[in-house]
């Protein structure tokens, strides 16, 4: 007891033979959920990078269309025609070693990582302008076949199909539903922490521990108090004030404290919050109302019992009459005042007339 303690500092655990079922399938819960979560947020489904993807395959489709295109053409019977096409065959074939050469010394990188998918990309259309080149030549020489054309009309379809996809990869990034993903396993995460989380006590706020409940090795059950905290630092007085006055009493308004455990001396005090909802206690009804004790010192102590007077008005160079002495009829408020023999009403300022028993309470409304 004594110690001071921050806001969310861990203050006790549930030991490790005492933690239920759900917070021992809780861990793998967790990890599941951090594993989802960071293959959502590094699967490469970036927008830059589902673009990218765009890109390539809008240029596998225009070199398919191209080679299936050049496949329509007559037989070539010029041989110059030929061995151009038979040139261009080799300046492509050895454009697809280069680059193959250069993708295979990226062997050791990650596939994730923007220069080996660069290469890629790069290798792949070099092979399918290779392709292209043979088919032209093929197609020059008189070597075209049914098998050809099918197998060039399919690779049009394929990369058709793959442009399709990776303008829909960039449309749901566009439209949010990866992000709904993410935001999905993150708040699995969350909910599998917040689960294991439960085996701490952790402080609610900055303060001191007053009193301690349980010890070490202590078999606890859910909702007992194990440790009773209060913020020293500001101490506020509970009181209940009768609807009769309640109306006059404003937010702000200077009140007194004493004590009667500390005699002879008065506390100032400001009152922070007015209760909304009253309660009847015997058939009167009064309201909550807290007042924050402005310079308490270290003998002021949460519990001890308090008399508060809030002041709603003050006057000058007036004469104070004591409270026994005024009569109320209705809203009127006076005093009888003895005067060369007869009694004279006379109307009174009044201020709060009660002052109400309270306890101190230390800590956060």
């Amino acid at each position: 007891m004594g110690d001071q303690v921050q806001a969310n500092q861990q203050l006790a655990s549930l030991g490790p033979n005492g933690l239920p079922p759900s917070m021992i399938s809780a861990v793998q819960t967790l990890i599941n959920a951090k594993r989802t979560l960071a293959n959502l947020q590094g699967s490469g489904l970036s927008l830059a990078q589902a673009q990218q993807a765009v890109t390539t395959a809008q240029t596998t489709l225009t070199n398919a269309q191209a080679m299936r295109a050049g496949l329509n053409g007559t037989t070539a019977t010029d041989q110059a025609v030929i061995d151009q096409a038979w040139a261009n065959y080799l300046l492509s074939q050895a454009n697809v070693d280069r680059l193959q050469k250069r993708y295979d010394n990226m062997a050791s990188l990650n596939d994730q990582n923007l220069r080996k998918a660069q290469a890629l990309s790069a290798l792949s259309a070099a092979k399918q302008k290779r392709d292209s080149d043979v088919a032209a030549y093929n197609a020059d020489k008189g070597a075209l076949s049914s098998q050809d054309i099918a197998t060039a009309d399919g690779a049009v379809a394929v990369a058709q199909a793959t442009l399709v996809d990776a303008q829909h990869q960039v449309d749901l990034i566009k439209n949010g539903s990866v992000t709904d993903d993410i935001t999905a396993a993150q708040a699995a995460v969350n909910a599998a922490q917040a689960t294991l989380n439960q085996q701490f006590l952790a402080a609610p706020f900055a303060g001191t521990i007053s009193n301690v409940n349980a010890q070490v090795g202590d078999l606890v059950s859910s909702g007992a108090n194990a440790f009773q905290i209060d913020a020293l630092s500001t101490l506020f007085a509970d009181l209940p004030v009768a609807e009769i006055d309640i109306t006059n009493v404003k937010v702000g308004h200077p009140a007194t404290v004493t004590f009667d455990a500390i005699p002879n001396k008065t506390y100032n005090g400001v009152v922070t919050q007015i209760g909304l909802v009253g309660a009847s206690t015997q058939g009167v009804v009064s309201y909550p109302v807290t007042v924050q004790i402005t310079d308490a010192d270290a003998m002021v102590k949460p519990g001890m019992t308090a008399a508060v007077s809030i002041v709603i008005a003050q006057y000058d160079n007036v004469l104070m009459v004591p409270n026994q002495a005024i009569q109320v009829t209705g809203s009127r408020h006076q005093v009888i005042v003895l005067f060369e023999g007869q009694q004279i009403s006379v109307p009174v300022a009044i201020g709060l007339t009660n002052a109400t028993m309270s306890e101190v309470t230390g800590g956060q409304l």
